[in-house]
Formats: structure tokens, sequence, C-alpha cells
């Protein structure tokens, strides 16, 4: 079984020591993983395009996400002989980016664990100032700090996410518990089927209107059916908007 270690946080946060930490513990107990770091991405495009590895570039920065995902797909679809864990390492600011692999695993049927590595961000910046290749730009930093949406129950159920402090060192039992929860039990990291309530709703909504137009043609003189056929066409969606 395949599953998806997806790690998020602000440029220095620890999600890099945190993802390389992880590859050894998942190797460790005999299972299959790959590291799919974007900041590795990045940073070998710049290298063929012969580009400074200190300067951001939002282009490069695009690619490599555009990469990753493509490498995380290919993951899922090719056949492993033993468990394979895929290691997503990345910033991930926003709910939309983490929905995107949550939605991924849920396609897939892979287990999906969302590890969101939290520090103070000052501490990150001084981490990531110390950085001499990859290193994020002050304005870029702190505009991703005022943007940044903490994970939430909102995005994804609340099962599929931990959140590991990381002021003075990542507390690395706590990551390594939930790498072993996701490797014994992957079955309750599998993403629900999605309900697609607009299209239930609509649904409902012709099939009501195929008996109600059916009971009419039957019963010509029974127009008090037709009265009511404005609520019942709309009284689905309203149930589904609830």
């Amino acid at each position: 079984m395949k599953g998806i270690l997806l790690l998020c946080g602000l440029p220095g946060a620890g999600k890099s020591t945190a993802g390389l930490h992880a590859d050894d513990v998942i190797k460790s107990v005999g299972a299959e993983s790959k590291l799919i770091s974007f900041d590795g991405i990045e940073s070998q495009i710049k290298r063929e395009q012969l580009k400074d590895p200190a300067v951001f570039d939002v282009q490069v920065w695009n690619e490599a996400r555009r990469i990753a995902k493509e490498q995380v797909r290919s993951c899922c679809n090719a056949n492993h002989a033993q468990d394979l864990v895929l290691i997503v390492d990345d910033n991930m600011h926003y709910r939309s980016m983490r929905r995107e692999y949550y939605r991924l695993a849920r396609d897939y049927g892979c287990p999906f664990l969302l590890i969101y590595v939290h520090s103070d961000p000052e501490v990150a910046w001084e981490r990531n100032s110390a950085r001499v290749e990859g290193r994020i730009p002050s304005d870029t930093f702190w505009r991703m700090v005022s943007l940044f949406e903490e994970p939430s129950a909102e995005e994804m159920p609340e099962n599929h996410i931990v959140v590991f402090e990381n002021e003075d060192g990542l507390d690395y039992s706590c990551l390594d518990s939930a790498i072993c929860r996701l490797l014994e039990s992957p079955l309750d990291f599998i993403p629900a089927p999605a309900f697609d309530a607009d299209g239930e709703a609509l649904r409902q909504v012709i099939r009501l209107f195929r008996i109600m137009l059916t009971s009419h043609l039957f019963h010509p003189c029974s127009l008090l059916s037709l009265c009511f056929l404005p609520i019942s066409l709309f009284f689905p969606i309203f149930l589904c908007a609830e």
C-alpha cells in the first residue's frame, strides 16, 4: 500500500529535518520511502538553468511545484513490491495547496497524514537567514507568515493532521509515533470518499420532476401536483445546503 506523508510549515521551521528523520524511520521498519522535496527540486532546476541559488525565482518555484506533484502521481500509479510512503516536503502555506494532496490521496485510496511543523516566526526566520542555499527573501518570508493558513478541520478531518512544535528542536518521539500509526493502521488514514452534494441535489430534482410530470400526464385533471412542483424542485437543494 502507498501512503502520503505531507510536511508543511514556514521556511526554517524544521520540515526538511523532520522529512529526513521520517525517511530513516520508515526504512528502518522495512517499508519503502521516497522523499520529494520542493526545495531540492527547485535547487536542481536552478543548477540546470544556471541561476543564482540564493535568488528566489517565482517561475522556478512554480515549476518545482508542478514537478513535485507529477512525481507523487507517478509513484501512486506505479506498482511496488512493498509498502511505499511518499514524504512530500514544502511550505504549503495555503489550505488549497494541502487539499490538492489530500484529494490526490483520496482519489488513489492512499493513507494520508499531514505533519504541520510549527515554529515561532522569529525563530524560523533566523534559521532561514542562516541558509547558504534556498534562503527565502525577507519580504517573501514575512508575507508568507501573514498569509499562512494553519491546518484545521475545515480542510480535512482532524485525524489526518498532526501538529509538532519546533522551538528548541523537533520532538522525534511524537514524529515516530505518528509514522508508526500510519504504517500500522493505514486504513485509518485513507480519506473518505467525497460526497457531491450539488450533483446529488440535481439528480433528486430530475427524479422528482420525472415522477411529477408522469403523474400529471396520467392525471390531467390533477393540477394540484403542479402547484407543488417549485417546492419539490428546490427542497432537495435546500437540504443539501444545510
